[in-house]
């Protein structure tokens, strides 16, 4: 969100987005990644 806000996105009408097509955001998000988790598990139905 903040790196929206500090190039111009209205603090009031920001909305988690759910894809991101912005390299420098994706990066921001990358960085910030403390451990990743994956499963081989299927959800339930």
């Amino acid at each position: 969100m903040e790196f929206f806000v500090t190039r111009g996105a209205s603090i009031t009408q920001y909305k988690t987005t759910i894809c991101i097509n912005s390299v420098e955001a994706l990066k921001v998000l990358e960085d910030k990644v403390l451990a990743r988790f994956f499963s081989d598990k299927s959800p339930p139905i």
